[in-house]
């Protein structure tokens, strides 16, 4: 997703924070993911392979975890969320 220079630094500013109130997330943990993100890390995690379709599905069901905020009006997850999503979708 292209971002302005704004929503990056907005984006900067949340990631910092997120890392300050958790110490223990990584550099590569608290990277930013957007929906469009999800299928690779989802399957790079194990998890069942994922359709766009779906995860929009599920993101109006409230079937994801709670976004960590927005930045240029779409929400965003950190990368630690989506691999322990993806790691409990394994079967």
């Amino acid at each position: 997703m292209k971002l302005s220079e704004f929503d990056r630094d907005v984006l900067n500013v949340a990631i910092k924070a997120f890392r300050e109130h958790d110490p223990s997330l990584s550099e590569n943990d608290a990277k930013a993911v957007f929906l469009q993100d999800w299928p690779v890390i989802v399957q790079g995690a194990g998890g069942k392979p994922i359709r766009m379709l779906e995860l929009r599905i599920r993101l109006l069901r409230g079937r994801l975890p709670t976004d960590r905020g927005r930045v240029a009006g779409k929400p965003f997850w950190l990368r630690r969320d989506v691999v322990r999503w993806a790691e409990s979708t394994r079967t």
